[in-house]
């Protein structure tokens, strides 16, 4: 499955900071269920003051984040909107997230870290859903520190083989971004 636009730009920051990335990585996590992380990634040398940690396992979510996309939040609040917790199937369900964690450090090595890429954590319970994150050792990062990454590491290269960094090194040249 191709990645989404929201991926390829998380895929580009992290291979800005220098990352390998995969993305849409699947696992068997029962007999017949099949999970996708939007990315895995693993950094070998660490060159930038980031504060990422060196192996990802990422989701990536162009909206923003709050308490009814956590399943412990949703049903501590009785909350009774959609039940958006489903979009985190892997993060949501500690079996899932065992498995998952398992598969990958099986093949790529021990320390992966599950960080969560979106737009926000919406202001509605900030605090709540901040506290959650941290007691299950989930690491958030927005999509403002990705595209200002982004656009750092543009300016600092004078010519790149992939498209959208390119875009983005010629309008900064150009003087279209501010």
């Amino acid at each position: 499955m191709p990645e989404e636009a929201d991926e390829r730009l998380v895929k580009l920051y992290l291979e800005s900071r220098g990352f390998l990335v995969l993305t849409n990585y699947r696992v068997k996590v029962e007999k017949n269920r099949v999970l996708e992380s939007d990315i895995v990634a693993i950094r070998f040398a660490k060159k930038t003051e980031d504060q990422l940690p060196d192996r990802i396992i990422g989701e990536v979510r162009v909206f923003k984040i709050g308490a009814k996309h956590f399943e412990v939040l949703y049903h501590k609040l009785e909350l009774k909107s959609r039940r958006e917790y489903e979009r985190f199937k892997i993060i949501n369900n500690p079996s899932f997230k065992k498995s998952f964690l398992m598969d990958v450090e099986s093949r790529y090595g021990k320390g992966f870290e599950f960080c969560i890429f979106s737009q926000g954590i919406s202001s509605k319970r900030r605090k709540l859903v901040e506290d959650h994150l941290k007691k299950e050792g989930i690491i958030f990062i927005s999509f403002e520190k990705v595209v200002k990454g982004i656009i750092e590491y543009a300016r600092s290269k004078t010519y790149s083989n992939d498209p959208e960094l390119q875009l983005i090194r010629l309008m900064v040249k150009l003087d279209m971004l501010k």
